[in-house]
C-alpha cells in the first residue's frame, strides 16, 4: 500500500469520525487483513492514539508487513500465519474477532468454488471455535449476496430471495447464507456474542488491483487512462458504499452491544452500473466501451440485477449516517490508484 497525501488525508477524516474509546486496553483479532476493508480498517486503528493490540492472522505474512510499512516499528500490530480450514490457535487474550477473509470476484467464484465455500463456512466454523475458547465477540462480514434474487424494492434484513443452489455461482451465497446460521447457532449453544454486517458493494483505495469485480475493473482501468469496458448494458443498479463509511460502521457494531445479529450496512443511493462506468470515464477522459464476457467470466457474474439494501436499523439504532458521498468517493479513489499503479510499475 502507498501512504499517499490522499490516502492518509481520508485515514485521518475516518478516525476522526470514529469513537474508539471502547477499544483502549483491548486485543483484536482479524482476517482478511490485506483486504479492501480489513487493510483499511488496521489503518485508521492504528492512526488513531489507542492502546489496542491487533493480531492479523495472514496467509502471507511477508506480503502483510510490506503492506502495512508504515507501522513497521510499531509493536501493536501484530501478525500471524494461518491457513482458515484449520484449527486456528492463539496465546493469550482475545477481546474482539473479526473474519473478514473471503474470495471476492467473480473470477474466484468460477475458477476456485470450492476454495469460496471453505474460507465461507469451514473458516467461519474454526473462527467461532476460537472465540468460543477465548470468550470474544464475534463479527462475521457478509454480503448483500445473501438476498439472493429478489424483487423488493428495499431489501430490509428478513428478505430472502431466490438463490439457484445447483449453479456453481451460488458457492459465495450459500456459503455466507450457511455461515451467517453457524453463527446464530454457535451464539445459542456456545453462549458467544455474534453480530453480523451485511455489506453492499464496496470501494476504495485498498481495493486489489487484480479484483475482478466490475467497479474495481472499472477503477483500475480509469487510473490507468484505459478504456472502461462494461460486460453488460449496464443496467444493473446496486449500493456502493466506501470503505471508510463501511470501517466506521464496524467498529460500531463491534464495540456495543447489539439489538439485533444481522445489519445492513449501505450508501441509500442506488446507482446503476452503467452511470458507475460514466462517472470514472469523465473523471478520466476515458470512453465507456462494450464487450461480451467471456464464458468463464460470465459463470462468476451474479444473477441479481438489482439489489437495494435498506440500512434503516443500524442507521436509527446508532443515529449513522455516510458521509462519504459517491462522486468523492470515486475521486480520492482514483487519485491513490494512480500513485499504487506507477508505484507498481516502478517495481
Amino acid at each position: 500500500m502507498i501512504y499517499s497525501k490522499q490516502y492518509l488525508s481520508d485515514i485521518r477524516r475516518t478516525v476522526g469520525e470514529m469513537d474508539l474509546s471502547r477499544l483502549a486496553g483491548k486485543t483484536l483479532c482479524l482476517t482478511g487483513a490485506t483486504g479492501l476493508i480489513g487493510s483499511y480498517l488496521i489503518d485508521c486503528l492504528m492512526t488513531a492514539d489507542i492502546d489496542l493490540r491487533i493480531i492479523c492472522l495472514v496467509r502471507d505474512e511477508a506480503r502483510a508487513r510490506s503492506q502495512f510499512s508504515l507501522w513497521r516499528e510499531d509493536r501493536r500490530l501484530v501478525f500471524g500465519t494461518a491457513d482458515l480450514r484449520q484449527k486456528t490457535e492463539l496465546e493469550g487474550r482475545v477481546d474482539y474477532l473479526i473474519h473478514a477473509a473471503s474470495p471476492t470476484g467473480p473470477y474466484q467464484y468460477s475458477v476456485n468454488p470450492v476454495a469460496t465455500m471453505d474460507t465461507n463456512y469451514i473458516g467461519t466454523k474454526q473462527l467461532l471455535d476460537l472465540a468460543s475458547e477465548k470468550g470474544a465477540k464475534f463479527m462475521f462480514v457478509s454480503s448483500s449476496e445473501v438476498y439472493g434474487k429478489n424483487d423488493t424494492p428495499s431489501l430490509k434484513e428478513t428478505d430472502y430471495g431466490y438463490i439457484d443452489i445447483l449453479d456453481t455461482r451460488a458457492c459465495y451465497n450459500e456459503s455466507k447464507r450457511a455461515a451467517e446460521t453457524l453463527c446464530v447457532c454457535y451464539a445459542k449453544e456456545k453462549g458467544i456474542k455474534v453480530v453480523i454486517p451485511r455489506l453492499s458493494r464496496v470501494y476504495g483505495p485498498t481495493m486489489k488491483l487484480t479484483d475482478s469485480k466490475a467497479m474495481s475493473q472499472f477503477l483500475v482501468n480509469a487510473a490507468s487512462g484505459r478504456d472502461i469496458v462494461l460486460k453488460s448494458e449496464g443496467t444493473q443498479q446496486f449500493n456502493y458504499t466506501y470503505v471508510g463509511d463501511v470501517a466506521r460502521a464496524l467498529v460500531i457494531l463491534l464495540t456495543h452491544d447489539n439489538a439485533e445479529v444481522a445489519y445492513n450496512i449501505a450508501n441509500p443511493e442506488l446507482i446503476p452500473l452503467r452511470q458507475i462506468a460514466e462517472k470514472l470515464a469523465a473523471l478520466s477522459n476515458a470512453r465507456v466501451v462494450f464487450d461480451l464476457p467471456s464464458e468463464t467470466e460470465a459463470r462468476g457474474y451474479s444473477k441479481c440485477l438489482i439489489s437495494s439494501l435498506e440500512s434503516r436499523r443500524f442507521m436509527e439504532e446508532y443515529h449513522f449516517s455516510f458521509t462519504t458521498p459517491l462522486d468523492m468517493g470515486l475521486d480520492h479513489t482514483l487519485s491513490v490508484l494512480k500513485e499504487r499503479q506507477i508505484e507498481e510499475n516502478d517495481r
